[in-house]
């Protein structure tokens, strides 16, 4: 295998260990997880999830759409700065199919987040970036 290859699934299972960390930060926030990685012909989430917020008196869903990014340091920037222009297009044009694939477009609210896990999986640090884009 070259070098290519193993930095390419050292990338994922890195992603991956960034994923969980945020899921766990979420849940322990009372998310509900209900996608890790959906996949559609418009792109990648890496995690939906559920909040909830209350509007005149009444608590509804909120849909939020997360992309996640793990960094080992700041050294080469934030996760945040990785998360463009065209990413966000993608992510909001995934999200989109997501909605109308399962009978929610414009019928709940959501927002997209970008959730920054830096450091060691044993002691990260986590900053969520709510409704950032």
């Amino acid at each position: 295998m070259n070098d290519y290859n193993n930095n390419k699934q050292f990338n994922r299972a890195k992603g991956g260990a960034g994923e969980g960390v945020a899921g766990m930060f979420l849940k322990k926030r009372g998310f509900e997880l209900v996608e890790n990685n959906y996949y559609n012909k418009h792109g990648e989430i890496d995690i939906i999830a559920i909040g909830y917020r209350k509007v005149r008196g009444e608590t509804e869903p909120v849909y939020h759409f997360v992309e996640v990014k793990f960094r080992l340091s700041d050294a080469y920037g934030r996760g945040r700065e990785a998360v463009g222009r065209a990413k966000q297009t993608r992510i909001r044009n995934t999200a989109e199919l997501y909605l109308i694939e399962n009978g929610l477009h414009g019928r709940v609210y959501c927002c997209f987040d970008v959730i920054e896990v830096t450091g060691t999986l044993n002691d990260p640090e986590i900053e969520f970036l709510e409704n950032c884009f």
